[in-house]
C-alpha cells in the first residue's frame, strides 16, 4: 500500500525534474553575459539577440524572373517563394505582403547578412543604381521600406527570423504603380 501513494509523486518528480532544470537560467547567464559584451564591443554589424523563436533557413527554391536585374541584391542573396499578390489583407506575418498592391509580385528571399546591414546595403546601393526610397520604418530585428524606378516598384521587409543570426529573411513585392 505505501508503494502505491509513492509511485504516483515518483512519476510526477521524473517528468517535472527535466522541465524544471531545462527551463532552469542557471546555464545561460554566462552565455548571455559574453554574448551581449562581445555584442557590445564589436561593431554595428554583430547580429542582434534573438526575442522570438527561429527558424531554420530555408533551401534554394530558384530565381526571381520578375525581379528587375539591375536592382542590386547584396552576394549570396537567394530566393526561396515566389508568388503573385492577389489582395494585402493576409493576416499571417509570415505571409504578409507588406501593403504590396494587387498584381505586384512578391518573393522570399535569404539575405547572407543582419538586418542592419541589409539596411545599410539599400541606402548605399539601391539610390546608386536609379532608385529612389520611400520613406522607411525599423525595430529590433526587422526593417521595412519603399523603392521606386519610374513606373514600377515596390516595398521589402527584412527580418531576423532565422536561427542562423547572419542570415536575414527578405520579402521583397515589385510591380507596376507599386
Amino acid at each position: 500500500m505505501n508503494r502505491a501513494r509513492l509511485i504516483g509523486p515518483l512519476a510526477a518528480a521524473i517528468v517535472v525534474l527535466p522541465l524544471a532544470v531545462g527551463c532552469s537560467s542557471d546555464s545561460s547567464p554566462t552565455v548571455a553575459a559574453s554574448s551581449s559584451t562581445s555584442a557590445s564591443s564589436s561593431s554595428s554589424t554583430a547580429p542582434a539577440q534573438r526575442t522570438s523563436a527561429c527558424k531554420p533557413v530555408p533551401p534554394e527554391a530558384g530565381e526571381l524572373d520578375w525581379l528587375p536585374t539591375d536592382l542590386p541584391l547584396p552576394p549570396g542573396t537567394y530566393a526561396t517563394e515566389d508568388t503573385e499578390s492577389s489582395t494585402t489583407t493576409s493576416s499571417d506575418a509570415d505571409t504578409e505582403e507588406s501593403d504590396a498592391p494587387a498584381g505586384a509580385r512578391r518573393g522570399l528571399l535569404v539575405v547572407k547578412m543582419t538586418v542592419a546591414d541589409f539596411k545599410q546595403f539599400v541606402g548605399n546601393n539601391w539610390p546608386a543604381a536609379g532608385y529612389a526610397l520611400g520613406r522607411g520604418d525599423a525595430e529590433a530585428g526587422e526593417a521595412e521600406g519603399g523603392y521606386r524606378k519610374g513606373d514600377f516598384g515596390g516595398v521589402y521587409r527584412v527580418r531576423d527570423v532565422y536561427c542562423d543570426p547572419t542570415m536575414s529573411e527578405l520579402l521583397l513585392t515589385y510591380g507596376k504603380g507599386a
